[in-house]
């Protein structure tokens, strides 16, 4: 994982700046909250409908695209 992020910030990918401990703490933190609350719920919902749109906010954060 450090080794892809690292890669994304050089390549421009990724911004540069990033702090690649956090931002790793970040994607395994989301990770396992979303997969602990689909166990809690007692897999009501399908976990893997959610991926797109977990991948998004990863990929993307909250950032508002300004045109």
């Amino acid at each position: 994982m450090d080794q892809i992020l690292k890669e994304g910030m050089e390549d421009g990918s990724f911004h540069s700046h990033l702090n690649v401990k956090l931002v790793r703490q970040v994607i395994f933190g989301t990770l396992d909250e979303v997969v602990t609350n689909w166990v809690m719920k007692e897999q009501r919902y399908d976990l893997v409908e959610q991926a797109k749109e977990v991948h998004f906010i990863i990929a993307n954060g909250l950032k508002i695209h300004q045109t």
